[in-house]
């Protein structure tokens, strides 16, 4: 739950100001995966941002960024890894982001 509210609420600060606020999050199960993927239509990710991206109290330092203390990333990528899982960032062309956390898949009978 903690790493969906951090995403979701990352898109959300992010898209204030986009044209199209559109979040996406999808749920895919493979093997013995799921990964959660949540996609906005903000501005993305500049690519030296990118190389601190889960570093924490590193924020955006852009005017406009939105208030943040620089710790939901680090908990986004330390939650799941600490589950045998990963976190990963991918951008797109002329921006948004998405990020995917992939967990290993647990099966009660």
């Amino acid at each position: 739950a903690l790493i969906l509210q951090n995403l979701l609420d990352n898109a959300e600060k992010h898209t204030r100001h986009a044209e199209n606020r559109t979040i996406q999050v999808a749920l895919t199960a493979t093997g013995n995966t799921v990964a959660i993927a949540i996609s906005d239509r903000g501005p993305g990710v500049s690519r030296k941002a990118r190389r601190k991206l889960f570093r924490p109290f590193v924020r955006n330092n852009h005017p406009d960024a939105p208030a943040g203390i620089g710790l939901g990333l680090v908990l986004v990528k330390t939650l799941p890894e600490a589950q045998g899982g990963t976190v990963a960032y991918r951008d797109h062309n002329g921006g948004c982001a998405s990020f995917v956390v992939t967990l290993p898949a647990t099966v009660t009978a």
